[in-house]
């Protein structure tokens, strides 16, 4: 028997997300399967991408089923944006792909921030 190497197309931090992303891939006719399903009762206790469901697909079905994923479910720039580093607009720090704040002054991406803005305005 020939093992098939199975690969993540798709994360989320919501069950019924990676769920409806595995069924709209298997109406294109691509086989899906939600991993983390019975991890979600551990959110809190364990570090969230380690927990968070995740959709795989078999390897050869890659390129296509992303395809799907990034025009049906993703922002059309969310995708490039996650997974490139980005600079701080307040700090000019370097930030990897994975993080929202920035880990020096906790301003988002876009440049709002909660507590860095608060305390810019006292």
């Amino acid at each position: 028997m020939t093992d098939i190497e199975l690969v993540d197309v798709y994360t989320s931090l919501q069950l019924g997300d990676a769920y409806l992303v595995a069924q709209a891939l298997e109406a294109e006719g691509i086989r899906a399967q939600v991993v983390n399903a019975a991890l979600q009762s551990a959110v809190g206790e364990l570090p969230f991408m380690a927990v968070s469901p995740r959709v795989q697909v078999r390897s050869f079905d890659y390129e296509r089923a992303r395809e799907l994923v990034v025009n049906h479910f993703e922002e059309p720039d969310q995708a490039a944006a996650m997974q490139t580093e980005w600079t701080c607009p307040r700090c000019h720090e370097v930030n990897g792909p994975a993080f929202d704040e920035c880990w020096k002054c906790q301003c988002s991406r876009d440049g709002l921030s909660g507590e860095s803005a608060a305390t810019e305005v006292e």
